[in-house]
Protein backbone atom coordinates (compact mmCIF):
# COMPACT_ATOMS: atom_id res chain seq x y z
CA UNK A 1 0.00 0.00 0.00
CA UNK A 2 0.85 3.42 -0.14
CA UNK A 3 1.70 4.36 3.28
CA UNK A 4 5.94 2.65 3.31
CA UNK A 5 6.19 5.61 0.88
CA UNK A 6 5.71 8.21 4.10
CA UNK A 7 8.27 9.47 5.92
CA UNK A 8 5.53 9.22 8.42
CA UNK A 9 5.92 5.24 8.84
CA UNK A 10 9.05 4.79 7.53
CA UNK A 11 10.40 3.55 11.02
CA UNK A 12 7.01 1.54 12.39
CA UNK A 13 6.91 -1.59 12.32
CA UNK A 14 5.45 -3.77 9.41
CA UNK A 15 3.11 -5.44 11.45
CA UNK A 16 1.88 -1.65 12.64
CA UNK A 17 1.85 -0.26 8.69
CA UNK A 18 -0.03 -3.66 8.28
CA UNK A 19 -2.75 -2.56 11.03
CA UNK A 20 -3.12 0.91 9.87
CA UNK A 21 -3.37 -0.05 6.26
CA UNK A 22 -6.68 -1.93 6.77
CA UNK A 23 -7.98 0.57 7.80
CA UNK A 24 -6.24 3.75 5.52
CA UNK A 25 -8.05 5.19 2.46
CA UNK A 26 -5.84 6.21 -0.50
CA UNK A 27 -8.01 9.01 -2.55
CA UNK A 28 -7.16 11.70 -4.93
CA UNK A 29 -9.15 15.25 -5.28
CA UNK A 30 -8.97 17.59 -8.00
CA UNK A 31 -7.31 21.27 -7.98
CA UNK A 32 -9.39 23.68 -6.07
CA UNK A 33 -11.34 20.87 -4.46
CA UNK A 34 -12.53 21.61 -0.35
CA UNK A 35 -11.38 18.91 1.59
CA UNK A 36 -12.84 20.32 4.90
CA UNK A 37 -14.40 23.64 6.74
CA UNK A 38 -14.13 25.46 9.75
CA UNK A 39 -17.26 23.40 12.12
CA UNK A 40 -16.49 20.10 10.55
CA UNK A 41 -15.88 17.03 12.46
CA UNK A 42 -12.07 16.19 12.77
CA UNK A 43 -13.21 12.44 11.42
CA UNK A 44 -10.29 11.65 9.09
CA UNK A 45 -6.72 12.02 8.85
CA UNK A 46 -5.41 13.05 5.84
CA UNK A 47 -1.42 12.14 4.60
CA UNK A 48 -0.70 14.07 1.49
CA UNK A 49 1.19 11.80 -0.68
CA UNK A 50 2.19 14.25 -3.96
CA UNK A 51 0.83 17.69 -4.70
CA UNK A 52 0.06 20.37 -2.47
CA UNK A 53 -2.49 22.01 -0.20
CA UNK A 54 -3.72 25.21 0.13
CA UNK A 55 -4.69 26.42 4.15
CA UNK A 56 -7.65 29.28 3.92
CA UNK A 57 -9.65 31.14 5.96
CA UNK A 58 -13.01 32.94 5.30
CA UNK A 59 -15.17 32.83 2.38
CA UNK A 60 -16.05 36.32 0.82
CA UNK A 61 -11.86 36.75 1.17
CA UNK A 62 -9.61 34.51 2.13
CA UNK A 63 -6.37 34.89 3.32
CA UNK A 64 -3.97 32.14 2.65
CA UNK A 65 -2.49 30.49 6.15
CA UNK A 66 0.04 28.77 4.40
CA UNK A 67 0.67 25.56 1.89
CA UNK A 68 1.29 21.95 2.94
CA UNK A 69 3.60 19.84 0.82
CA UNK A 70 4.95 16.32 0.51
CA UNK A 71 5.61 14.72 3.75
CA UNK A 72 4.70 18.45 5.37
CA UNK A 73 2.87 18.70 8.50
CA UNK A 74 1.28 21.31 10.47
CA UNK A 75 -1.19 22.53 12.83
CA UNK A 76 -2.96 25.61 13.24
CA UNK A 77 -5.14 27.20 15.67
CA UNK A 78 -7.49 29.88 14.67
CA UNK A 79 -6.97 33.12 17.44
CA UNK A 80 -10.57 33.58 17.70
Amino acid sequence: MFLHKSDMFKDLRQEAINDISEIAVQESYDNGAQLFAKGDPANYFYILMEGRVKLTIGEKNPMVLGFLLKNQTRSHRSPL
